[in-house]
Parts: C-alpha cells; sequence; structure tokens
C-alpha cells in the first residue's frame, strides 16, 4: 500500500512537472466584455468583467455560459436576455466560424414575455434580436471570428434542422437564416444613454431617472433626493449629439438641445449644453453635475 502511495505521488509530481501540464482543477482569469440589455431599451450595453475559465473548457464557452448566467451583482443598467434553464451544450469553432449549440430553452419566452397584443409581440421579437446580438458581440470581440451559427438541440425523434430557423424570431416561417454577424448598431452609445435616461425626466418618471444618476468621486456629493426631483421643470423636447468618449473610457461628453418648461409657465431652450455622462462596469450614467448643470441653466 505504500509503495503504491509513494508511486502515484511520484507520477503526479512528475506529470506536474512536464510542459503543459495543468491540475484538473486550474483556472485562468479573462478580461472580458459582456453584452447585456440596457434597461429596457433597444440597445445592448457592455459588462467589463473578469472571468474564470477551466482549462478543461474554451473561453468562447465560457463567454456563453457567462451570459447565461446574467449580469454581475445587483445592477440598475444591465438586464438578462436568455431565458431561465437555458444551456450550452457546446462551442465549435471552424475556419472563422463559431458554433454555439444550445438547448430548446433557448427558444422559449422570457418571464411575462407574450404575444397577446402587437405591443408585446414587437417587445418578444426586440428581445430576441438582442439576445442574438448580444450573443455575437460578445463572441466576436476580440476580433478573433467573423460570425456566429446558433444551433438548437431539439427533443430526439424531430427531423428539423437544428440551425436557428426565422420560427425564433417569431415568424412564420421555416427559413435557416445565415450564420449572425456583428451588430455595432445594437451596441448603446453616451448619446443614446442620455436620451434614454432624459426620458424618464420627460415621463416624471423620478425614480427610474434618479437610480441613473451618479456622483464623481471629485464631486463628494450626497445623492438627489426624490423631492428634489418632483421640483424639476418640464422637459418638453430634445436632441442629443453620439458623445465623444474620452481616451480613457470612463467618461463622454454628449451635446445636448433641449426645450424646457419653467414652473412659472416661461420656457427656455439650450443650445449645445455639454453633458457629461460616466461609466461603470456596467454602462452609461449620468453625471450628477451635468443634472444640476441642467437646472441651473434652467432658471
Amino acid at each position: 500500500m505504500v509503495c503504491l502511495l509513494v508511486s502515484s505521488w511520484h507520477t503526479l509530481v512528475f506529470a506536474e512537472g512536464r510542459l503543459g501540464f495543468e491540475a484538473p482543477d486550474n483556472k485562468r482569469q479573462v478580461d472580458a466584455v459582456l453584452y447585456f440589455r440596457y434597461q429596457d431599451s433597444p440597445y445592448l450595453t457592455q459588462e467589463i468583467r473578469r472571468i474564470s475559465v477551466k482549462h478543461t473548457e474554451s473561453l468562447e464557452k465560457a463567454l456563453v455560459q457567462a451570459l447565461l448566467d446574467g449580469p454581475e451583482g445587483a445592477s440598475n443598467l444591465a438586464v438578462p436576455l436568455f431565458p431561465r434553464g437555458t444551456e450550452v451544450l457546446n462551442v465549435l469553432e471552424e475556419n472563422g466560424r463559431l458554433f454555439v449549440t444550445f438547448s430548446k430553452q433557448a427558444q422559449e419566452p422570457m418571464g411575462n414575455e407574450n404575444t397577446f397584443s402587437q405591443l408585446a409581440r414587437d417587445a418578444a421579437i426586440l428581445r430576441r434580436r438582442l439576445a442574438m446580438a448580444s450573443l455575437v458581440n460578445t463572441l466576436t470581440e476580440f476580433g478573433k471570428y467573423r460570425d456566429v451559427q446558433v444551433l438548437i438541440l431539439n427533443d430526439p425523434g424531430l427531423s428539423t434542422s437544428m440551425r436557428l430557423s426565422a420560427r425564433y424570431y417569431l415568424e412564420n416561417s421555416d427559413d435557416l437564416p445565415g450564420p449572425l454577424t456583428r451588430d455595432e448598431d445594437a451596441i448603446i452609445t453616451p448619446g443614446k444613454a442620455l436620451a434614454h435616461i432624459l426620458h424618464a425626466w420627460q415621463q416624471q418618471n423620478w425614480q427610474r431617472l434618479l437610480k441613473l444618476v451618479a456622483v464623481t468621486g471629485e464631486e463628494m456629493s450626497p445623492p438627489m433626493k426624490m423631492e428634489e426631483a418632483q421640483d424639476f421643470p418640464t422637459l418638453l423636447e430634445m436632441d442629443v449629439s453620439e458623445g465623444r468618449i474620452a481616451p480613457h473610457g470612463s467618461s463622454a461628453i454628449v451635446a445636448l438641445r433641449a426645450n424646457i418648461l419653467k414652473k412659472n409657465g416661461e420656457s427656455i431652450t439650450l443650445f449645445d449644453f455639454p453633458v457629461l455622462m460616466l461609466r461603470n462596469h456596467q454602462g452609461w450614467m449620468l453625471s450628477l453635475s451635468s443634472l444640476q448643470g441642467i437646472l441651473e441653466a434652467s432658471k
């Protein structure tokens, strides 16, 4: 018995000394960019995350699993796009194309998603399109692959193709769309994020608005309170630029044009007002200093 244990230990030590050997539980850490939905907008936001990759699995499969697991931690910005129970069964590369195989749950509706009305149907279609855009954008972020072909493992005995069909997008067709390519138009910009945030102001959805306001470390200002927001003037119309991101990537400036109605009935127009947007690990937020600047200019 002792000889056997010594022999096994010697074999393990010898194996660990060999070039390329890795223990079964070894993991590597990879800095990745994952794409999730930006709140209920028609855009994707980028989550910057360090993910653990087992040496027995590929980085690409780990990335897809991270998308299925959803955003990291509590967030007011990033929203998951795949139904609960969806599994990634396989990820294979062939000539610059990735083949991703999901379980059949990938085709199911999410939560209270339904198609009882045209509005609900359009929302379900948008969510599905964003789900596929999040997948291909995440997998092409490193510039290694040109496109992604999605496959679905259905119940045994079904003779239909494993390729994702047009029915996934709620179309009455069995057509098989081609591989997915990167969708840059689906990615939110600082300007689109500002428009989304100010839309909450227009709707007087103060709770949502205040959750999308960020304070910089230099400002040392307390968060704005609900009663302060309820005293805001009325935001009538607005137009924003796409915004320009700073070289360090953590902030951006967006030019805002807005028509604002004061409490006394007088209106004022802001022309190309510079708005500072701040980026956390999950997306763009409106800086408190710029919100206060808009309010001050509206007096």
